[in-house]
């Protein structure tokens, strides 16, 4: 049973009052999303307890701000206790046997100086704090889930984390005032370095530039740096070995130049043991790949990680790889799936495992993983590599694992029209995993019932197969409000970017809240997209704004034909590669679409190469070899320019808002400037808003509500021009 909420704004009429779109949007802001959860040892038989994270965006904050919540499950009976706000905590790790927690606290002191405390709390209170910084071993705790990690040893005695290695102090040759707080030893002070470039990881990254593995001896105080590994290898994502006397852990090379890490698992990595009995650091498995996600088994016999080739598109299927720790040999459990129907298992396409996904037997994983066009649970047989799908629900279009305790999972669901919601089931015995059965934990879920969705299947005409892999279909969203007195509603067609991500039928504001302004929504999953098998993904490269664009146009102009929508008032919008698409659509289809929003668009690959931190993007999208150490040619360069936008600069006469973040470094800010520039010299209609301190999501609160209000203006704007 759902308790429907009716948001009562203009009975899903186009808004034609930003008051209305603000009205909307701070509704739907209040939904939060469920970030993190775990299940707590069991008290007593049939006595559980469920701690969970959410975020939530505070519009009057104008930040996320992050709360707990509980459940208590006792047999069939679940309480809900009171949400509370967490503050200032960047990581927040229970201890094996449940007695402590570790938390590391991110505060500034009187003088507006960061800190970083590490604290460990029982139940009762709080029995250590660490000013961390001022053992002065290490720069900031990495708190981000590319490289971080805080987990604590099997003893309890010691917890290991990332932090940034510490960087030598540096003066002007010109400063001759005395050095406080350095030893007589002047060599710790590196003159003329201050303006010293390090090279980092990029986007979302950029502050981290070498980390470096900790060990905290919890009574004693002190940190411990594993400097055994090799010094051009950026370590992270590290686990205790199941002996406490050694560590696992991911390394990324620092190959020349350094290439953005976010958003890219197929930079090149290596599983690392460093052994704290002998201080040698060896290599697991292959060297020459790309690896991710170290899990040991409860039993501590296995450890399982995911691995890709470390060339081509930025996001692709991914094997399961098992190492046999007593012998360290390696064996692929799962390979990668070229292609596949519908209705089977599509290949591993997520980005990491949950660190806590085995079955209590240590046979079995649970992960969730994109099928298609949503993401679904499947347990796999680590012996055998059978997969099976344990979630199918049509009313269900995102289905995100959080952990696997004594066999009991616990998950988040969500869809277009309903936000988070927690469920708790017990994994059968192998074999009979599809009788599973799902609790809530929260008894009325909220749903919106202005919002219909659905996702239908699209059969590639022979004209427009692909050369190689003809037998490629493709998938789209369409999302509509539930009734539009007005009559048919427009239709906003929204391009996901990568080009190798994909749209989910999950909740997201943006999406809910176009169609409660009474926008119709049209989202295509086209050949390239993420979860449709690894054809799918190697099919479009070299063929960008080609096959791409017209796997969108053919769906717009079949639902432009179908009656659901009004023909005559379609809108365009896509942030980065799906900018890009945009921007073709417009230059393409002169006067087909009535006005575009462009969010860090790329326009012209051949000018991004230079500025970006991913220049691979360019050369392998454009199906041109990548090397490191060249430049392309005046043809390769010829290539990039011909498959970008704005070749087709003097067809477009659609009106343009383009959003701009100020510290994107994925695609940087000069390709939307290069459009506005474009259109204004020629006469055309653009207006750029620029979010000074957003990177390439354009995530922050503030930048985020501001924009939505800004694109349903703009369309509202055009809407009969």
């Amino acid at each position: 049973m759902h308790r429907n909420i009716s948001l009562q704004l203009g009975n899903n009429r186009v808004s034609r009052e930003v008051d209305d779109a603000v009205a909307i949007y701070r509704q739907l802001a209040k939904y939060p999303k469920a970030k993190s959860g775990r299940i707590c040892s069991e008290e007593a038989p049939g006595h559980l307890q469920v701690y969970s994270e959410w975020t939530q965006r505070d519009l009057d904050r104008g930040e996320q701000i992050k709360f707990a919540r509980g459940h208590i499950i006792h047999l069939d009976v679940i309480v809900p206790t009171p949400a509370y706000e967490v503050l200032n905590e960047q990581w927040n790790k229970e201890s094996p046997s449940g007695k402590y927690r570790a938390v590391i606290r991110k505060l500034k002191d009187k003088k507006g100086e960061e800190k970083q405390f590490l604290e460990i709390w029982s139940d009762t209170s709080k029995l250590h704090s660490i000013d961390i910084l001022s053992v002065d071993r290490h720069g900031k705790i990495y708190e981000d889930e590319q490289f971080g990690c805080l987990e604590w040893s099997h003893s309890e005695t010691h917890l290991l984390y990332v932090a940034e290695r510490k960087v030598p102090k540096s003066k002007s040759y010109f400063d001759n005032k005395p050095d406080v707080g350095v030893s007589s030893d002047t060599s710790e002070i590196q003159k003329g370095d201050e303006f010293l470039y390090r090279d980092n990881w990029g986007e979302q990254l950029s502050e981290k530039c070498h980390p470096v593995l900790c060990v905290l001896d919890i009574e004693g105080g002190c940190v411990s740096l594993l400097e055994n590994i090799p010094d051009h290898i950026s370590p992270g994502q590290a686990i205790w070995c199941p002996d406490d006397l050694g560590v696992v852990c991911v390394g990324w090379w620092h190959d020349a130049p350094r290439l953005g890490l976010i958003y890219c698992p197929m930079r090149r990595s290596a599983l690392f043991h460093i052994d704290l009995k002998t201080f040698t650091c060896s290599i697991l498995g292959a060297d020459d790949q790309s690896v991710r996600s170290p899990v040991f088994s409860p039993d501590k016999t296995k450890l399982i990680y995911l691995e890709n080739e470390c060339q081509g598109a930025h996001a692709q299927c991914s094997r399961l790889i098992l190492c046999d720790w007593p012998t360290k040999g390696i064996v692929p459990v799962l390979e990668i799936v070229r292609h596949a129907p519908a209705n089977e298992f599509q290949g591993v396409f997520t980005m990491k495992l949950d660190n806590k996904c085995w079955s209590l037997d240590s046979k079995r994983i649970v992960l969730n993983t994109q099928w298609r066009s949503k993401v679904e649970l499947v347990v796999v047989s680590v012996e055998t590599g059978a997969v099976t799908r344990l979630t199918d629900d049509p009313e269900v279009g995102c289905w995100r694992l959080f952990e696997v305790h004594n066999d009991l999972i616990l998950a988040a669901c969500s869809s277009v029209s309903q936000p988070d919601y927690l469920v708790i089931g017990h994994l059968p015995s192998n074999g009979s995993e599809k009788s599973i059965k799902w609790t809530r934990l929260d008894s009325e879920p909220t749903s919106i019932r202005e919002i219909l969705w659905t996702i239908t299947p699209v059969n590639v005409p022979p004209e427009r197969a692909h050369h190689k892999h003809s037998h490629l279909d493709y998938e789209y969203i369409f999302i509509e409000p539930f009734e539009s007195v007005e009559g048919k509603p427009p239709l906003v067609v929204y391009n996901h970017g990568g080009p190798h991500s994909a749209f989910v039928a999950d909740f997201q504001v943006y999406l809910a809240g176009l169609c409660c302004c009474g926008f119709a929504l049209l989202l295509v999953n086209y050949r390239g997209s993420y979860g449709f098998g690894q054809d799918g993904i190697e099919s479009l490269p070299g063929n960008i704004g080609s096959q791409d664009v017209l796997d969108v146009q053919s769906v717009v102009e079949e639902i432009r034909s179908s009656g659901r929508v009004n023909r005559e008032k379609i809108f365009v919008i896509g942030g980065s590669h799906g900018g890009f698409i945009s921007a073709h659509l417009i230059g393409q289809y002169p006067g087909f679409y009535k006005a575009a929003v462009a969010r860090n668009p790329v326009i012209n690959i051949a000018s991004m190469i230079g500025v970006t931190d991913i220049p691979d993007w360019a050369f392998v999208e454009c199906g041109l070899p990548f090397d490191r150490n060249s430049l392309p040619s005046l043809s390769g360069y010829d290539v990039m320019l011909k498959k970008s936008p704005i070749v087709n600069i003097d067809n477009i006469v659609t009106p343009v808002l383009l959003m701009i973040g100020g510290k994107d470094l994925r695609v940087p800010p000069s390709q939307g400037l290069q459009l506005k520039n474009a259109m204004e010299g020629r006469g055309k209609t653009v207006r750029m808003l620029w979010y000074p301190d957003c990177s390439h999501p354009l995530s922050e609160v503030a930048a985020e509500a501001d924009a939505f209000v800004n694109i349903v203006r703009w369309f509202v704007q055009h809407m009969n021009i």
